[in-house]
């Protein structure tokens, strides 16, 4: 996909851990992206993200699930899934015993 070869390296790989896991651990500019408000994100952009500000927003629109970005909802509810997930998986991978994060 060379069209998404623009997106820096940092942007594409904080989209796709959010993607993969609910990972909480992104830029303002990022987590402004996911939560479609464009305004915010266009306001937070260094200059090589804003240039890449389309491809940014394919990528995210054709690349990543569609229950993980969109709005601050969305964004939230995909990150407490994945929380609930770990928490389930621990649970069972210690018969119970962990607390609870």
């Amino acid at each position: 996909m060379p069209y998404f070869d623009v997106i820096p390296e940092g942007v594409r790989r904080e989209l796709d851990a959010h993607a993969a896991t609910g990972d909480e651990d992104v830029s303002s500019f990022v987590e402004a992206v996911l939560r479609n408000d464009l305004r915010r994100a266009v306001c937070l952009a260094s200059d090589e993200e804003l240039a890449a500000i389309r491809p940014i927003v394919h990528y995210v629109h054709n690349e990543l699930p569609g229950l993980c970005w969109g709005s601050e909802e969305r964004v939230r509810a995909w990150r407490a899934h994945h929380r609930a997930s770990l928490i389930a998986q621990r649970a069972v991978e210690t018969g119970g015993q962990e607390k609870q994060p």
